[in-house]
């Protein structure tokens, strides 16, 4: 393996997501030296994760308003080249380009927030453009981000597409299709890794998606985010709320169900945040394949329906009624054996990716 020799700064104004951390894990197998600030807040999967990649973490207070020159002090005392800064929030990246800082700024947009959040304050969009604007380079999940992006900024740094991958300990150890709880039971069983709520207009609003799914016949287990108490879901027949576990835990628990749910809430009254949203890539797609379980998500997901259909590892179905237990179980078996085929395929693919992220790094070093 070559040996990149470059020293890079991820900062993130939250505890580590799991992007931030799949990111940081494939850089630093192929020897860039990673660097770490972060804020002390955010959920348990991240609070759990092994952050001994990192050759020093800088800590930032839940009220540590005013960071952008401890974090370059930060960089000036561990001879950082590049600073990779992951959003959301915005301002910390504002203030550490206002620092007085000398070295190239990557922006590493996660959500294009001021489209997908219904009340989103002019500060918060002048921080977004401005983090944009001011960038030296740009990183964007989803081709169509980047196009929205390019829409509504006036933005001229070097890009590039990084759909979100796989954590290193998983591409290292592929784990094993599991046995499924329906060979025990006969009932299919679905599983669903993330946040939701109950605000109707939220796209994680998923409580009319899984009552119509309990209904045609399904299991549903859901893995949430949050530790607290769902009582509007769990009223839901045949629904299972478990504890929130780290990352690790949850790729080790969820193989045992048959598919995995990876679309949101198909009935947002906000047209413009749905169709951003339909444009997302989220983590659980290459987890739930690198766990063993099929994803299903529907034909209006088109980043989302482009790889199951590419790797032919899910199944893709064009609304929420027709995903029954026998439309799903003809596809199944099929599935999981793909899955089985197509994971190094698909970690081949990821490590072209990650060559483009290191080219990017050495374009700006070289500046």
């Amino acid at each position: 393996m070559e040996i990149i020799n470059i020293r890079v700064l991820f900062v993130i104004d939250s505890m580590p997501c799991h992007r931030f951390l799949k990111e940081a894990q494939a850089l630093s197998g192929k020897g860039v030296e990673l660097y770490m600030s972060y804020r002390e807040r955010g959920a348990v999967i991240a609070r759990n994760a092994d952050l001994s990649l990192f050759r020093a973490v800088l800590q930032l207070g839940k009220r540590e308003l005013f960071a952008g020159r401890k974090i370059a002090r930060f960089a000036r005392v561990h001879k950082i080249e590049i600073i990779h800064y992951h959003n959301y929030p915005d301002r910390l990246c504002y203030q550490i380009m206002h620092s007085g800082i000398k070295l190239p700024i990557i922006f590493d947009q996660h959500d294009l927030m001021s489209l997908q959040r219904v009340k989103f304050s002019r500060k918060k969009k002048y921080w977004e453009q401005y983090c944009l604007e001011q960038a030296n380079g740009l990183i964007f999940v989803t081709d169509f981000y980047q196009r929205k992006s390019f829409e509504l900024y006036q933005l001229s740094a070097p890009f590039l597409i990084l759909p979100n991958m796989v954590s290193g300990e998983i591409s290292r150890n592929l784990p094993e299709i599991q046995e499924k709880l329906s060979d025990q039971d006969g009932r299919l069983h679905l599983v669903w890794a993330g946040l939701i709520t109950r605000q109707p207009e939220h796209h994680r609003y998923m409580l009319k998606t899984f009552q119509m799914l309990s209904d045609s016949g399904f299991s549903i287990h859901v893995y949430p985010t949050r530790s607290k108490e769902y009582p509007h879901y769990s009223a839901i027949p045949h629904l299972h709320i478990h504890k929130q576990l780290s990352y690790s835990e949850m790729m080790k628990t969820i193989g045992i169900y048959d598919a995995g749910l990876a679309f949101f809430n198909p009935w947002m009254p906000d047209e413009v945040k749905s169709n951003l949203v339909k444009h997302a890539f989220p983590n659980k797609i290459n987890d739930y394949i690198f766990a063993g379980v099929p994803p299903i998500t529907l034909s209006s997901y088109q980043p989302m329906a482009d790889y199951l259909t590419k790797y032919e590892t899910g199944l893709i179905f064009d609304n929420v009624e027709e995903i029954t237990p026998d439309n799903v179980q003809k596809h199944l078996k099929s599935c999981q054996l793909n899955i089985k085929a197509n994971r190094t395929r698909i970690l081949a693919d990821i490590e072209q990716q990650l060559d483009k992220v290191i080219e990017l790094y050495k374009i700006l070093r070289g500046k």
